[in-house]
């Protein structure tokens, strides 16, 4: 069993494999985040689904600032003469 559809703009991919209890949720946002993870019953991935797309937009903003902070480390390590290419 194979279900696709978009939950606003959340692509979701449900899949239960034929010998498999569980089913696989495959998610992506519209900001490119991903992830995977599997529930026990149909009801808890679309629920996982929900909430998951509920926090995009914050997944978005935290990976943001992580990014820049990622990019002043490199600066600062120039500066001191350190390269890491």
């Amino acid at each position: 069993m194979t279900k696709q559809f978009h939950f606003h703009d959340t692509k979701v991919l449900i899949t239960r494999p034929s010998d498999d209890n569980f089913y696989k949720v495959e998610l992506k946002d519209k900001y490119g985040g991903n992830v995977i993870v599997y529930e026990k019953t149909l009801f808890d991935a679309l629920e996982y689904a929900k909430h998951w797309h509920s926090q995009a937009y914050e997944r978005h903003v935290q990976n943001e600032s992580w990014g820049k902070c990622i990019e002043k480390f490199i600066e600062e390590d120039r500066k001191a003469g350190r390269s890491w290419e």
